[in-house]
């Protein structure tokens, strides 16, 4: 056991002198143009969970985003998104039993609940889970409180005894209880010319006249899960299926795109299904083939 504690503080020794060697080298100034991308690229790939980033990494990532380079720039977009999601405080988990969730969620009323045998598909006691119906809470008390399960297979087969699910909220980090990762980033974005010139910057990347849906940014905030709390992404993707305005193959594709991102929660999304269904059909013979193979997956 000793032998492998000493064996994990010279990794991690060694993964953070590296880290603190490579931050070193791109804030000198001496590293050709290809060489920052290198070690740029380098970084990100060492980003992790494990250990704590260090300070001077994290500087150096905040300082890129302003830089001359796009592809620094762009590195550093993606390195303070992926920090950004490692330094969110962990959630908070609840465990109930199923008869408590039912009683909450239908007000006191009973529903027969399946346990122990196998009976897949719908039921009374699993449509509380499908958007059908569904209505979003009214106060953050209540939002905080719904019971959202992420986890696709509960309640379709059967229910287990106990479900543990996470709360709608976490910890918020104070001014004065930020770890000092944290810290970094919050002092830099708080200060309004450092945002303006950081987005200037962005938008300035962009090689045509309109700015692009930005992926990496998306993910910063992007949640998969429950489709009941992506309720009114589902409606917008609804408004999309029911647009019947001639679109070009790229529109079209990435329509089909976002509706992929549903399909691991089809049985709790029936009604919205079936009109993807009825939409593909439509489809099916277009003159394009990278919507068909959309369409197709």
């Amino acid at each position: 056991m000793e032998t492998y504690e000493v064996r994990n503080q010279a990794n991690i020794q060694s993964y953070n002198k590296l880290m603190e060697t490579l931050s070193s080298l791109l804030k000198g100034n001496i590293l050709s143009w290809r060489q920052q991308e290198m070690a740029m690229s380098f970084l990100c790939l060492l980003l992790q969970k494990h250990v704590p980033i260090p300070s001077s990494c994290i500087h150096t990532f905040v300082d890129l985003l302003v830089h001359d380079n796009i592809e620094l720039r762009k590195y550093a977009v993606k390195s303070i998104a992926a920090i950004c999601r490692l330094q969110k405080p962990p959630r908070i988990y609840v465990e109930k039993s199923i008869d408590e969730v039912l009683h909450e969620h239908n007000n006191g009323s009973s529903t027969v609940i399946i346990r122990d045998e196998c009976n897949p598909g719908d039921r009374d006691d699993n449509l509380w889970i499908t958007i059908d119906g569904y209505k979003p809470p009214n106060t953050q008390a209540e939002w905080e409180q719904m019971c959202f399960l992420d986890k696709t297979f509960h309640g379709y087969y059967t229910w287990p005894k106990m479900i543990k699910y996470p709360m709608n909220k976490r910890a918020r980090y104070t001014q004065n209880d930020m770890p000092e990762q944290v810290t970094i980033i919050y002092n830099r974005f708080i200060d309004k010319n450092f945002v303006i010139q950081s987005t200037n910057l962005m938008v300035s990347d962009e090689n045509t006249d309109e700015i692009n849906f930005n992926y990496v940014r998306y993910t910063m905030f992007k949640e998969h899960g429950d489709p009941r709390r992506m309720y009114q992404l589902i409606d917008f993707i609804r408004t999309l299926i029911n647009n019947q305005i001639n679109s070009n193959t790229f529109t079209e594709t990435s329509r089909w795109s976002l509706i992929q991102t549903l399909k691991m929660f089809q049985w709790r999304i029936p009604s919205i299904w079936c009109t993807i269904h009825e939409h593909a059909k439509e489809l099916l013979d277009y003159s394009f083939k990278p919507v068909r193979e959309h369409i197709a997956k």
